[in-house]
Parts: C-alpha cells; sequence; structure tokens
C-alpha cells in the first residue's frame, strides 16, 4: 500500500529546509563580513596603522653629509587620519633637554651620540609622547628626491649667502620671488644669521613646507603618489616607501586649513656663554594635547 503525502506537509518538509539554507548563507555572510571589518578596523576603537584612532608621530631629521654630524634640522609630524589634521612642529635643535645623571645637553648633540634612535628617544621623554617612524635626510637626499625635480616656487624674504671653511660659496640665493631647486631650497633651509638667529630658520623651514604643500595639491594625488613611492627608498627611514606613497596621497588631498605649523614653545637663554631654547613645559603639552583632538 502506497502511502500517500498530504500537500501541507510536503511545503512544511520545503520551507524548514529553506530556512535552514537561509541561516547558514546568512552565518556566512556575517562571519565574512566580521573578517573583513576586523581586517580594517583591527578592533574597535582602532583603525589599522593608528593609536586608538590618535594622531601618529612622524620624526624627520635633516643632518650634513659627513659623518659624526649633529641634527641640523628636528621637525615632529603629527598626523591624525581620523580628523584629518596635520601638525608639524619645529623643534630648534639647541632645545636643552636633560639627563638622568643630572646634566643637560643639546638635542641635536643626541643624534651624534646615538643617531635616530637616541634622538628619538630624547624627544619622546621631552614631550611624553610615542613616535612611530622616523626619517634622516641628509644633503644629497633631500637633492636626489624627485620631489624637489620641479623646483618650489616661493618668495625669499633677503639676499642669502654663506660660505664654506674653504672659502667657496655654499648658499647663494637673492632676494624675490622664484623657483628655487634642490639645491637652493637646502640652502634656504640651512641659512642662518645673526639677525634672526635659529627662530628665524624655523620660520623659514614652515614657509618651505608650506610652500611644498601647495605644490603637492597642484598635482593629481596618484602623480604624488608614484612620486613618493619611487624615489623614497635613498632615505634612512623606517618608514617603507609603500607607507609614505599613503600618506603623501592622502594628505595631499586635504585642505590648507588643515595644516598647522608651530614652533615648540619656550624662550632663548644664554647659559654657559651658548644660546640655548628653553622648552615651556606647560604650553609644550597644550600642543601636544591640540594634536590629539578628534573631530566629534
Amino acid at each position: 500500500m502506497v502511502k500517500m503525502i498530504r500537500p501541507d506537509k510536503k511545503r512544511k518538509g520545503k520551507l524548514k529546509i529553506g530556512r535552514i539554507l537561509l541561516a547558514v548563507l546568512l552565518c556566512i555572510a556575517c562571519i565574512f563580513l566580521g573578517i573583513s571589518a576586523f581586517s580594517k578596523i583591527g578592533f574597535p576603537g582602532r583603525i589599522l596603522g593608528q593609536k586608538d584612532a590618535g594622531p601618529s608621530y612622524y620624526l624627520v631629521i635633516g643632518t650634513y653629509d659627513k659623518e659624526n654630524t649633529d641634527a641640523d634640522l628636528i621637525l615632529l609630524v603629527a598626523w591624525n587620519e581620523v580628523n584629518k589634521k596635520v601638525s608639524f612642529i619645529s623643534i630648534p635643535p639647541n632645545t636643552q633637554i636633560g639627563r638622568p645623571e643630572g646634566k643637560s645637553v643639546l638635542l641635536n648633540k643626541t643624534y651624534l651620540e646615538g643617531g635616530a634612535e637616541e634622538t628619538k628617544s630624547a624627544i619622546e621623554n621631552l614631550l611624553h609622547i610615542r613616535i612611530d617612524k622616523y626619517a634622516v635626510f641628509n644633503t644629497s637626499d633631500f637633492e636626489n628626491l624627485g620631489t624637489t625635480e620641479k623646483g618650489v616656487n616661493l618668495y625669499v624674504e633677503k639676499d642669502m649667502s654663506h660660505f664654506d671653511k674653504d672659502g667657496q660659496p655654499d648658499i647663494n640665493i637673492r632676494k624675490g620671488y622664484q623657483k628655487l631647486d634642490g639645491d637652493q631650497a637646502l640652502g634656504y633651509l640651512r641659512f642662518i644669521d645673526a639677525q634672526d638667529g635659529e627662530i628665524g630658520r624655523l620660520q623659514r623651514q614652515e614657509r618651505l613646507i608650506k610652500a611644498y604643500i601647495a605644490s603637492l595639491q597642484n598635482n593629481p594625488s596618484l602623480y604624488n603618489w608614484v612620486e613618493a613611492r619611487y624615489h623614497w627608498d635613498s632615505v634612512d627611514s623606517d618608514i617603507t616607501s609603500s607607507e609614505i606613497a599613503k600618506i603623501i596621497y592622502k594628505v595631499s588631498g586635504y585642505e590648507s586649513s588643515d595644516f598647522k605649523f608651530i614652533i615648540l614653545p619656550g624662550e632663548t637663554q644664554t647659559k654657559n656663554a651658548q644660546k640655548v631654547w628653553v622648552m615651556n613645559p606647560v604650553e609644550a603639552q597644550k600642543i601636544i594635547a591640540m594634536t590629539m583632538e578628534q573631530d566629534s
């Protein structure tokens, strides 16, 4: 005898199987989406490559070509990818820092003592931050970077000239609006005179950085990415060429108002017949707090 299945039972069986398949598919989709989200975010509240969605700090050090040299340029860059803000904090190389044994030393001497890692450690202790990456430029690196091949348009505020120890001119720039090539831009960064002193040089460094950013903003972002990707390997840095290309690609699309330029708060004092920069710790921490601010 053949057992007949009622039509309504057959439909219920199909519905039950359909629900099971739908549930399995939903689980697979949730797992896939979860993995994708985790790979992009890392964990709740953290974006890949950032610390708790806060700023990343990069240290830029400028030196001469010769060995056993001090740091001539010290720049801390705070990049907050969340609110698309970049702060350039110029640190006077003659900033006085303390040592555990009670002695003090100028910040630029730390590079001579232990290279970029020693300078990085000194700034971390000075400002109570963690520096993510560093880059060291010497004169050849700066001149060889593809980013300076087109030159930088800038108004030079005064005649600038300097002679090396052999009496040969190594800086010779005339006053006026002009396009500075790599060698001239380097001279503009290095020039220092008795009237303006170290602060005048820091202000010129800021002006050149502003002009360079303006040139980036005039280029397609992809062009900037390619330039950074294939010209960065010559630089002594623990930042990879792909990392710097990503950074340049993103920040070149920012508005001019998204960039801030600051000199480490403090004052010039004369100690042991030497002019040194003494940091104002309260104002310095306000600057660091500003770099950590995020848009709601």
